[in-house]
């Protein structure tokens, strides 16, 4: 095993560690399927994953999530997916839930240090160095030794220390510097924000996490560290923004101190591509497959079927008439491969993409904007730019 490997099998177990140990774990999905108009209907939502040792929680949600799924069913209606986030986040805080977090990508949760595909491993492996040096240079920036945690004498002392030490690293994190940090909010519209934030990733791993904190015990048996309002990060303040710490886990580890694990529950969305498309397929296959003399006409308005039906034409249709009327089986066997993963694909992101637009429009309606969330000069006439920038 080279040492990149090696390195990256290191990462995993430590954050899996991390998450095992620090939380109770349950994960929501949300499913999706065809709906009119090309657009997609939400067909029900499902407890898929439930390692929780919390089985009040369990059982609580199992509860609360089948009279959701019978109010989706004998709605009539076709549910906004904002609306539906909107009737979680009210189940989630009737539990007690406070913080949340939205993210883009298909990340777990894993702080930016600790993304190895991202950066190389002396990124986090020389943290330390290159916070303290970062220190030397700018002297707005404080440098808290993890070494100066040897001379705390009681809980609270280790608590302070790390909310000072990551007031600091929040300022590195807003400039765009790997900390060990995740940032985490008291507003759940704000979480759902930054989780429809990139317009152009519609693969459909946008994840929304909900924990139920409590600030005193989980400071000082957990990885949840509180930070100081700070006028060098206007960021933090606007977006009522905490953290979660992962260098805190080793720490606490060293000392053996119990950690006393937070409720956490992830809510995910899966479109069953499936449901509105083996029809479509079948009629291309069929159309592929079949050993009959056929007219052009026909290839023509079995093609506008598909293309019609979805919006979309990604293929050379010469070139697909040419493939269907071929006698290389060969040939046709790649071009049904080829056409399964296509539509697929192009189906998928265009599906996601009316729910990404979905949320951003409705949040942008109850006043939740992405260029509130930045309120610092650099990141405002960077908005204002847009503005004028031809597409």
């Amino acid at each position: 095993m080279n040492s990149e490997s090696r390195y990256a099998k290191e990462i995993d177990n430590f954050i899996n560690n991390v998450n095992n140990g620090c939380f109770n774990n349950v994960r929501i999905l949300i499913n999706i399927i065809d709906g009119q108009d090309n657009k997609y209907k939400v067909n029900d939502i499902a407890i898929i994953d439930d390692k929780s040792d919390n089985c009040n929680l369990l059982n609580d949600l199992k509860y609360k999530i089948k009279k959701l799924n019978e109010k989706i069913k004998n709605s009539g209606f076709n549910w906004n997916i904002f609306y539906l986030y909107k009737e979680l986040i009210q189940i989630l805080k009737e539990l007690g839930f406070n913080y949340f977090r939205g993210q883009n990508d298909k990340w777990e949760l894993v702080p930016s240090i600790l993304r190895y595909k991202l950066y190389k491993d002396d990124v986090s492996q020389k943290f330390e160095l290159k916070y303290k040096k970062i220190s030397e240079r700018f002297e707005d920036i404080k440098y808290y030794d993890l070494e100066q945690l040897k001379n705390t004498k009681t809980k609270r002392d280790e608590v302070s220390f790390f909310e000072k030490r990551n007031t600091e690293l929040g300022i590195l994190q807003h400039y765009g510097f790997p900390t060990p940090l995740l940032d985490i909010t008291q507003n759940p519209y704000v979480a759902l924000l930054f989780m429809c934030s990139d317009s152009h990733n519609n693969n459909g791993s946008k994840r929304f996490d909900a924990f139920n904190i409590d600030e005193e015990k989980h400071s000082e048996n957990n990885i949840f560290s509180l930070s100081y309002i700070d006028r060098r990060n206007k960021r933090i303040n606007v977006q009522r923004g905490e953290f979660l710490d992962f260098s805190k886990f080793q720490e606490l580890n060293s000392k053996k101190i119990k950690i006393k694990k937070i409720d956490h529950v992830t809510i995910v969305i899966q479109y069953n591509v499936i449901s509105g498309f083996d029809e479509y397929l079948s009629k291309y296959l069929d159309l592929v497959l079949d050993s009959r003399p056929i007219n052009d006409e026909k290839i023509q308005s079995k093609i506008s079927e598909i293309e019609d039906r979805y919006n979309f034409n990604i293929f050379d249709r010469k070139k697909v008439v040419s493939i269907i009327k071929s006698e290389n089986s060969d040939t046709k066997i790649a071009f049904i491969q080829f056409l399964y993963s296509s539509i697929k694909k192009y189906i998928s992101s265009g599906i996601y993409k009316y729910v990404n637009e979905d949320l951003k429009n409705k949040l942008n309606e109850f006043e939740y904007r992405e260029s509130d969330l930045y309120p610092d000069m650099e990141k405002q006439l960077e908005y204002m730019e847009r503005k004028y920038r031809k597409d």
